[in-house]
């Protein structure tokens, strides 16, 4: 058989084809994930969010974070909005939505919230507060490395 440059030609082109199929089928047996669910009605209701950030701005001494000891600890500002604080805390874990948790909180009388992680998985976690006073509501948002 002899070789010449037309069988080369055919070759790099079918080639060609057999990398770019196996590109598209790797490309679409891939999992694609929405932060939420309902994505596009959340996105229709981001004004709130903004509205809620921005009221979280404008307080004196915005929630603070820390995680230490196996355990996520938000400190509430209870002298500038009081001690009846409510709502929730979302764990986002963005490499899997299904490992997502939702905590309601619940402070003590220092303004104090302790959330264990022993049950998350290591890695990234994107931890988001949205809470009221009764009056006005925050949002605050915080990424935290669980090992």
């Amino acid at each position: 058989m002899k070789w010449n440059w037309g069988k080369s030609i055919a070759l790099m082109i079918a080639l060609f084809m057999v990398i770019w199929g196996g590109l598209l089928i790797f490309a679409f047996n891939q999992k694609v994930e929405l932060v939420t669910p309902n994505y596009y009605e959340q996105e229709l209701k981001y004004q709130q969010e903004i509205d809620r950030q921005k009221n979280t701005m404008h307080l004196q001494t915005e929630p603070s974070f820390s995680y230490e000891n196996k355990a996520l600890h938000i400190s509430f500002p209870i002298k500038e909005v009081g001690n009846s604080i409510s709502g929730s805390v979302i764990f986002y874990r963005p490499s899997d939505s299904g490992k997502d948790r939702t905590y309601k909180i619940a402070i003590d009388t220092s303004g104090l919230q302790h959330i264990p992680t022993t049950g998350l998985l290591p890695g990234l976690w994107k931890v988001k507060v949205n809470w009221q006073d009764g009056k006005q509501q925050f949002s605050s948002l915080y990424s935290m490395q669980v090992e």
